[in-house]
C-alpha cells in the first residue's frame, strides 16, 4: 500500500512538473511573439496603417497601357509624404507593390519604383 502511495505521488509530482514546464513554454511563446510583432512594426515591415489604395498588385501595374508623361524620381522621397502630394494626380498612381529594406534608403521611403526615371 505504501509503495503505490508513493508511485500515485511521485506521477503527480511528474504530472505537476510537466504542467509548470507548459505554462513557462506558454509565457515564452507569447513574449517571443509579442516582441518579434513589435519589433516588426517598429522597423516599419508590419505597418497596418497604410489603407487599401495605397497597395497596388503587381500585374496591375505591369499591364497597364501608359501613356507617356513625365515622371519624376521619387527614389529616397517619404513614401506618407508622396501619397499626400499626388494624392489628386490623374496622371499617375503612387502605391505599395512590395516592401523591402535598404541599407541606403531610409524606412518609409521609396526604395524603386515603376517606370524608373
Amino acid at each position: 500500500m505504501q509503495q503505490k502511495d508513493k508511485r500515485e505521488t511521485s506521477a503527480k509530482r511528474r504530472a505537476h512538473g510537466i504542467g509548470i514546464i507548459l505554462f513557462l513554454f506558454t509565457i515564452f511563446a507569447v513574449t517571443f511573439f509579442t516582441f518579434t510583432i513589435f519589433s516588426l512594426k517598429a522597423n516599419g515591415l508590419l505597418d497596418e496603417s497604410e489603407d487599401d489604395a495605397a497597395l497596388c498588385e503587381e500585374d496591375s501595374i505591369e499591364n497597364r497601357a501608359y501613356s507617356e508623361i513625365l515622371v519624376p524620381n521619387l527614389v529616397n522621397q517619404s513614401f506618407e509624404n508622396l501619397q499626400k502630394e499626388y494624392k489628386e494626380n490623374q496622371q499617375f498612381k503612387i502605391c505599395i507593390l512590395d516592401k523591402e529594406l535598404n541599407d541606403n534608403i531610409d524606412i518609409g521611403h521609396v526604395v524603386s519604383q515603376i517606370p524608373q526615371k
